[in-house]
């Protein structure tokens, strides 16, 4: 309560940028897959059993320019991560115009159990094999009806539309912070 009060009471202002989905606004990121488990207390034997399940098919536009088509088991789509963020800043940067695509391919039972701090936090990019796109539109167009959640409630389904709006937001911050 007090650093808040500090925070406040420094009256130091950063613009930010914001995320919508649809025609929801979001500040924070997107979850698919085993992404809705993000920053979950999930043990090792349940993170495996969701991996042993088939991964997902998704077909998106990207910037209005091109298509891909990948077989995931997990997808985030981060305009910015929590405060706690152990990241070099590179993902998850509100500041930067961009939204960023992480997508998680089929790993096996070994790398899940190497792999699983980076798994839970949402930090694939540490990941062997997993995909960064930086973008400023998503359009998810397949499968239909794949869930979307943020911070683990379902909130959306497929087909979506994501797309940044660079420093739409004025936030109030700590004088020390960085994004």
């Amino acid at each position: 309560m007090a650093s808040a009060a500090r925070t406040i009471a420094s009256r130091r202002t950063e613009r930010i940028d914001i995320a919508k989905i649809n025609h929801q606004y979001f500040i924070s990121y997107l979850e698919m897959g085993v992404g809705q488990y993000t920053n979950k207390d999930v043990g090792v034997f349940s993170l495996m059993k969701l991996f042993s399940s088939g991964p997902v098919q998704l077909k998106m536009r990207i910037d209005d320019s091109y298509f891909i088509t990948s077989k995931v088991m997990g997808a985030l789509i981060i305009n910015t991560r929590g405060t706690g963020s152990q990241s070099d800043g590179s993902i998850g940067n509100p500041q930067d115009g961009f939204l960023d695509l992480l997508l998680l391919e089929r790993i096996n039972k070994f790398g899940v159990i190497q792999n699983r701090a980076d798994v839970i936090s949402g930090y694939y990019e540490r990941i062997p094999g997993a995909t960064v796109i930086r973008c400023k539109k998503i359009e998810i167009l397949e499968p239909l009806n794949q869930k979307i959640f943020i911070d683990g409630k379902e909130t959306f389904k497929t087909p979506a539309k994501i797309e940044v709006i660079p420093n739409k937001f004025r936030m109030i911050v700590g004088k020390d912070r960085t994004f």
